[in-house]
C-alpha cells in the first residue's frame, strides 16, 4: 500500500464546496442534521489519506480538487423508464473508467445503491470495497418490482458478498441486508450507527408548553416531497380547521420540488392561518418555530425508501413528542416518545395529534420519555465516522503506521 490511502466515494447530491469550506473553517454546525459528508472528510483527514469523490449536485459538470480531495460532480438522470436504466448505465460506466484510472485502495458506496454492482469490475484491481446505506435497499411494506428485485440480486452477488464490512444506519437496513447475504451472513462485518448531532445544535430550545395551551402547534421540518406526506399534513389541517376552528396550527420548514404546489394547495384551501408553509428556514428561525411547538410530525409515506429519516431523531432531541409511523425506521429507536400511526393514515395522524393535545397524562408520558433517548445520539461512539473508521482500521489498514493512526482517531472520537 502506498504511504496515502486512495478512498474513492460514490456520494451523493452534495454541495461539496461548502461543505468542504465549513469542514475546513471548523465552523460550528448550527442547523439540524447529521452532516455525513463532513464526516467522511475528517475520516480521510485522520488516516492520511486522499479521496476522490463522486457527487451529483445541480446541473454543472466539473472536476476539482480541495485538497487532498478531488471531486467530479456528474449531474445524474431524471428521466423515466427504459431510459433511467440506460442512462444510469452509461453513468456507472464513465465513472468505472474514471475509478479504474484512480485505483483506489478503497471504494465507498453510498449513493445509487440500486447500481453499485456496474462499479465491481473494480476488484479485479485489488480495491476492497465499504458499503454503507443511508436507504433501506427496498420498500420495507411493499414488494418491490422485477427490476428492483434483480439488481438487489446482482448487488448481493457482485458487491455486498464481497465487501469488507457494512455500514447500516438503521435495523431495517440490518435485517434486510442480512436477508440478501444469506449464507453468507457471517462472512460480512455490518457496523451499526446513528445519527449524531453536537449539544450546542439544540441550545436555546426552550420545553414545550402546556399541552392544553391553544391553538396546539405540530411542527415538520424536512424536503418538500409527496412522499414526505406534506399535503398529508395539509389535509390533517383542513380537517382540524373545520372540525375545532384556530385549535390546532402546522409549521412547516424545509425546501423541496413541491413547495410551491403545497404553497398552492394551502392558498386554495384557505388555510393560510392554519398551514404555515415556511420554505427553507435559518436555523434562528427553526429554534423560534420549535420553541413555539407541542410537538412533531414526520408523515413520511410507505413509497419512500427512509434510512432511518433523522427529523425523527431531531423530534426527540428538541423535548417534542414525536407522531410518524413504522415507514420511519427511527421509530424503533424512538417509541417511548412517539405516537405510532398506521402508514399512510391521515385519519391516524389527525386522532394522534389530538390524543396529544388533549390528553396531558398521555403528552407528558411522552415528553418525559424524550430525554432518556437523547444521549444515544449525542454518543460519537455510536457516529457513521467511528464506524468507518472501524471499518478501515479492522479490514483495510491493519499493521500499518496509517492504521494506528486511525486506532488513536477512534479512541479520540469515542472519549470526545
Amino acid at each position: 500500500m502506498s504511504k496515502r490511502l486512495k478512498i474513492a466515494f460514490i456520494s451523493g447530491p452534495a454541495n461539496v464546496r461548502e461543505i468542504y469550506r465549513e469542514w475546513s473553517e471548523q465552523t460550528e454546525q448550527v442547523y439540524f442534521g447529521t452532516d455525513y459528508m463532513k464526516q467522511f472528510l475528517q475520516v480521510v483527514r485522520d488516516v492520511n489519506g486522499e479521496a476522490f469523490v463522486v457527487t451529483w449536485y445541480g446541473n454543472k459538470r466539473e472536476t476539482f480538487r480541495l485538497g487532498e480531495f478531488t471531486f467530479d460532480n456528474r449531474p445524474i438522470t431524471e428521466a423515466g423508464g427504459a431510459r433511467y436504466y440506460l442512462e444510469h448505465f452509461i453513468w456507472h460506466m464513465k465513472v468505472l473508467v474514471r475509478l479504474i484510472a484512480y485505483r483506489p485502495h478503497v471504494l465507498l458506496l453510498t449513493g445509487n445503491q440500486n447500481f453499485w454492482w456496474l462499479l465491481s469490475p473494480l476488484r479485479l484491481f485489488g480495491t476492497k470495497i465499504i458499503v454503507s446505506y443511508h436507504a433501506v435497499v427496498w420498500q420495507k411494506l411493499s414488494k418491490p418490482t422485477w427490476v428492483w428485485r434483480l439488481m438487489v440480486k446482482l448487488n448481493g452477488l457482485l458487491i455486498l458478498k464481497h465487501a469488507k464490512a457494512i455500514l447500516s444506519t438503521s435495523n431495517d437496513i440490518r435485517r434486510q441486508v442480512e436477508e440478501v447475504l444469506g449464507s453468507s451472513v457471517n462472512q460480512v462485518e455490518i457496523l451499526d450507527h446513528l445519527p449524531t448531532y453536537s449539544p450546542q445544535q439544540f441550545e436555546g430550545i426552550r420545553p414545550p408548553s402546556s399541552p392544553t395551551t391553544r391553538p396546539f402547534r405540530t411542527f415538520f421540518l424536512g424536503r418538500n416531497e409527496t412522499n414526505k406526506g406534506i399535503f398529508d399534513i395539509v389535509e390533517i389541517g383542513r380537517q382540524l380547521e373545520q372540525r375545532e376552528p384556530g385549535m390546532y396550527k402546522f409549521d412547516l420548514c424545509g425546501s423541496g420540488s413541491q413547495l410551491e404546489n403545497l404553497r398552492k394547495r394551502v392558498a386554495e384551501l384557505g388555510l393560510q392561518d392554519v398551514v404555515r408553509v415556511h420554505g427553507y428556514s435559518s436555523p434562528e428561525h427553526v429554534r423560534e418555530l420549535l420553541n413555539e411547538s407541542h410537538a412533531c410530525i414526520v408523515p413520511t409515506r410507505s413509497d419512500y425508501e427512509a434510512g432511518f429519516e433523522m427529523t425523527c431523531s431531531e423530534s426527540i432531541l428538541a423535548g417534542r413528542p414525536l407522531v410518524t409511523s413504522p415507514v420511519c425506521p427511527a421509530l424503533e429507536h424512538l417509541a417511548d416518545a412517539s405516537v405510532e400511526v398506521a402508514p399512510d393514515e391521515i385519519d391516524g395522524y389527525r386522532d394522534a395529534i389530538v390524543a396529544l393535545a388533549n390528553d396531558p397524562d398521555l403528552y407528558e408520558r411522552k415528553r418525559q420519555a424524550c430525554e432518556p433517548l437523547q444521549a444515544q445520539f449525542y454518543d460519537r461512539g455510536n457516529s457513521w465516522y467511528s464506524a468507518m473508521m472501524a471499518a478501515l482500521n479492522r479490514y483495510v489498514l491493519p499493521g500499518s503506521s496509517v492504521g494506528r493512526g486511525a486506532n488513536r482517531a477512534i479512541a479520540a472520537e469515542a472519549s470526545g
